[in-house]
């Protein structure tokens, strides 16, 4: 945006925006805006400009931040008193608090009156009625106001927050460096994978803020200065490990995956082509993790049939949790069952994920469940990881310099464990 013009006129806001040599015209709702000679004015005086709908104000249908002064211009006082308080209702609420009024009706409730005094009093009650409109009809205005108001909005959940006028500068700045580079980011994921949604990006950016801050530091992430300098960091190429990053690279891979699978269900008659045409573009020891892969579908899969000898990608890792881990458990007595991983990358694959929660329900600790994994720190997270500790020292005790050597050290740790 090399320019931005605001027009104020009858405290309606008109803005036209120069992008890039593209002219952006923009009005809201009012009245004299919306005219058909208003809407004609414009396409006879440059064919350049485009045609959008006004967008609505709600966090929840617009993406939008709306940074509103004073009032947020989205209730009109007038037409809420001619709505919800017409002139009837003034006159009631006259009768009810004006104390001329009170006396005037109890004179004329009385029956001991002429037709001639009745005709003076009610004569009275409207040059009565007639002053004090005007006031009321001021005062009904200025409650209808006041719905419009920060403080009222805040209540109602219309707005997030109230911007003190001593810190506006410094928040305005650093709320749209956030949202400039948090859009950029949001723009690479959506790149990925485009079925996201903006709130469902939004979700996994704060999600990976927490597993890098912490749970107990949750609360930064509504700090716009501590996410920008995240931001910053984690898109700084000199940087040895960056999370976004990497997690974004997990998302291309899983993206291009799915591409492969929805392919293959489409056109199920040339699966055997694709593999063998990609086994032809692997090495001995892709091939050998193939033929692994393969051996972990077996429906008869035991212990000594794990893949030890070759990386766990998302298939495998649910082919042992499908095939050995759920039918071990089913042999014994387990009630309420709690299941934890970590956030290796074949752990969090879309199709375990939803095998793990059909199988655990809440009961699961995870990335990308509602109990999120947590971090590693002893004063975070009450957490018990000696058990896996004590094995792992037991297995690497002897320092094993081959595969087998490896295996061999795990079944033996393994088999050793006693309640």
């Amino acid at each position: 945006m090399t320019g931005t013009l605001s027009i104020l006129s009858d405290l309606h806001i008109m803005s036209i925006v120069h992008s890039n040599g593209l002219r952006e015209f923009q009005q809201n709702n009012a009245t004299p805006h919306t005219s058909r000679i208003a809407t004609e004015c414009l396409p006879e005086h440059s064919s350049e400009f485009r045609r959008f709908l006004w967008p609505p104000k709600s966090p929840d249908m617009n993406i939008i931040e709306h940074i509103l002064g004073a009032l947020g211009g989205i209730l009109e006082p007038e037409g809420t008193v001619e709505i919800r308080f017409r002139k009837k209702d003034l006159l009631k609420t006259m009768h009810r608090i004006d104390n001329v009024c009170k006396d005037i009706l109890k004179q004329l409730s009385s029956t001991e009156i002429s037709s001639g005094q009745k005709t003076q009093l009610e004569k009275q009650l409207q040059q009565r009625e007639l002053s004090l409109l005007p006031i009321y009809l001021q005062v009904a205005l200025t409650f209808a106001d006041l719905h419009d108001t920060p403080r009222h909005m805040m209540d109602k959940g219309a707005i997030k927050e109230i911007i003190p006028w001593a810190k506006s500068r410094a928040l305005l700045y650093w709320r749209c460096r956030r949202l400039l580079i948090q859009n950029r980011i949001k723009a690479d994921i959506l790149a990925v994978k485009p079925s996201l949604s903006d709130g469902e990006v939004d979700s996994m950016l704060e999600r990976w803020f927490v597993e890098e801050h912490g749970a107990v530091n949750q609360y930064l992430w509504d700090d716009n200065k501590t996410v920008v300098d995240w931001l910053t960091m984690q898109l700084d190429s000199t940087l040895e490990r960056s999370q976004i990053l990497e997690n974004i690279d997990c998302l291309r891979r899983d993206s291009a995956l799915s591409q492969i699978r929805d392919l293959l269900k489409t056109h199920p008659d040339i699966s055997m082509d694709s593999v063998i045409h990609i086994i032809q573009n692997m090495n001995a020891q892709q091939r050998t993790d193939v033929l692994n892969t393969i051996r972990a579908f077996d429906t008869q899969m035991t212990c000594s049939d794990l893949p030890l000898d070759s990386n766990i990608n998302g298939d495998r890792y649910k082919a042992i949790i499908t095939n050995f881990f759920i039918p071990e458990l089913n042999n014994h007595d387990v009630q309420e069952l709690w299941f934890q991983q970590d956030g290796a990358t074949c752990h969090t694959a879309r199709a375990t994920i939803d095998l793990l929660k059909d199988t655990f329900g809440d009961r699961l600790i995870s990335r990308f469940v509602p109990v999120n994994w947590p971090p590693r720190s002893c004063d975070l997270t009450p957490l018990d990881y000696f058990l896996w500790g004590y094995v792992k020292s037991l297995v690497y005790a002897d320092k094993p310099q081959t595969l087998d050597h490896l295996e061999g050290n795990i079944r033996r740790v393994i088999a050793d464990i006693r309640p």
